[in-house]
């Protein structure tokens, strides 16, 4: 494979990862990136400039035979990319979820309509294409097909608020399909795994957190592991994600989900079938595991060690994301030592700006940066994310 190319999408900050990895591993890399400036593309082997939105899998496609070079693996990792990582496989012979799965793990209807197939406890829902009132007592959750970040996820409590969710929400569904979903409350966790040699091995388990202040949206702060659920619970989320992952068609890779639990049980809220961006970047400091390493070989044929997926110590982790306010930035200070301070193991910088720039209300689309610790255990790695967040000031004035 020396003179193949791992195709990687997206050159962002949560990709840098999957270029390091795969230099270790003596891999050459193709970064993918409509951004010709995107921060990881210096430590690329090779770039081309085009959109890896899975809607524009024909051109990725034509400007990859353009390039005339041999490709040893494509990779999503940390980007909702996995129909575009499946179109590219189909069409070079390589591996990745099928296009079936892919899309069934990506687009949320269909991902409703298969998990309810399979008998997998989901919240109940109802797809629309059209702005008539659903049939769903209120509050309910209006959700785009398929977009990605939580875009126009939004909790509608009265019929007031009803026309507005659902045109926000269609704009964003390239199908012109809505899912509608009832209100659940609960704890809600995050999962990942990698399925090898048919067994769903868990790389990560951690509680999301989620803060007040910005309905009708869901503002997550970050997330923390070990989980304070009991271990009982622990376990079933478990094995209810790795139904849920095999009833769509994950049968070996990566794989992400998000479960809810609630006082009727655990429901399944999203499995995506590509790596989540923060799990493979602190997996190696929490649990020596290296679930990056396993997808990257996977993905191109490699031996995956099975010795990759398993845990050789146990650490607490807190993530958590900086929240500026809006205004006309005037001064920044702190940000440069974030990596020097007790715990911090992560730092990852979502947003350029810098004193003149504008920095509009915080949203799911436009936080500025977030970072990891990880501690001896989880209290410790919470405090440690609290203080080193603190450390950072950014003066904003009012425009």
């Amino acid at each position: 494979m020396s003179d193949s190319y791992l195709i990687v999408l997206g050159a962002g900050p949560h990709q840098a990862p999957v270029y390091r990895t795969a230099s270790r591993l003596g891999l050459k890399t193709l970064a993918l990136d409509y951004n010709y400036k995107a921060e990881a593309i210096p430590l690329a082997d090779d770039f081309t400039q085009v959109s890896v939105n899975n809607r524009n899998a024909e051109e990725c496609i034509a400007k990859l035979r353009e390039r005339g070079l041999s490709y040893a693996g494509v990779i999503a990792s940390g980007i909702e990319a996995s129909p575009l990582a499946s179109a590219i496989a189909d069409a070079f012979g390589l591996v990745w979820a099928s296009e079936k799965t892919a899309y069934d793990t990506t687009n949320k209807c269909a991902r409703s309509e298969m998990l309810q197939k399979a008998g997998i406890p989901i919240p109940r829902f109802e797809i629309i294409n059209n702005p008539a009132l659903p049939s769903m007592a209120f509050p309910f959750v209006v959700k785009p097909s398929d977009s990605s970040g939580s875009r126009g996820v939004r909790i509608v409590r009265t019929e007031d608020e009803w026309e507005d969710a659902y045109n926000e929400a269609l704009s964003l569904s390239s199908d012109g399909w809505v899912v509608v979903e009832e209100f659940l409350q609960g704890d809600e966790i995050s999962i990942e795994g990698f399925v090898l040699d048919g067994e769903m091995m868990i790389n990560g388990f951690s509680d999301r957190n989620f803060i007040s202040g910005y309905e009708p949206y869901f503002m997550e702060d970050g997330s923390t592991s070990p989980s304070r659920l009991p271990p009982r619970i622990v376990a079933e989320a478990k094995a209810l994600f790795a139904r849920a992952a095999k009833a769509l068609g994950i049968t070996t890779g990566p794989s992400k989900g998000d479960l809810l639990v609630t006082k009727e049980g655990i429901k399944v809220l999203e499995i995506t079938s590509r790596l989540s961006p923060l799990f493979p970047m602190t997996a190696p400091y929490t649990t020596g595991k290296d679930p990056l390493e396993a997808t990257i070989r996977w993905a191109t044929r490699m031996d995956v060690p099975r010795a990759l997926l398993e845990p050789k110590f146990n650490k607490a982790m807190a993530h958590r994301y900086f929240f500026h306010q809006p205004g006309k930035v005037t001064a920044v200070e702190g940000l440069d030592g974030l990596e020097d301070l007790p715990g911090v193991k992560v730092v990852v910088h979502l947003q350029e700006f810098a004193v003149g720039d504008v920095l509009t209300p915080p949203s799911y689309i436009n936080r500025l940066f977030y970072i990891a610790t990880v501690a001896e255990d989880r209290d410790t790695a919470v405090a440690q994310a609290e203080d080193a967040l603190k450390t950072v000031r950014i003066t904003v004035e009012s425009v």
